[in-house]
């Protein structure tokens, strides 16, 4: 995790659970480092976000498909 402290960005996309174990890790990030999580929900993720790196997060959600989920809803084009 040493390398990561040097980043510029940095992008979680992993279920949410791993959003804010590896967010607990990233407590030494440079002030100008901004980390952008991709998670599927919010209120877990920022009540989580050790305040040592509030500053550097911001919460993001790819807004993509539709409200139907699962190979059913699979479409062709």
């Amino acid at each position: 995790m040493e390398e990561i402290s040097t980043c510029d960005i940095i992008i979680l996309t992993i279920p949410v659970d791993g959003i804010i174990a590896v967010s607990k890790q990233l407590k030494n990030l440079d002030t100008n480092c901004t980390v952008i999580d991709f998670g599927s929900t919010k209120a877990k993720i920022s009540y989580s976000i050790p305040k040592e790196i509030r500053k550097n997060f911001v919460t993001a959600h790819p807004m993509t498909g539709t409200e139907k989920f699962g190979p059913s809803a699979a479409i062709n084009d």
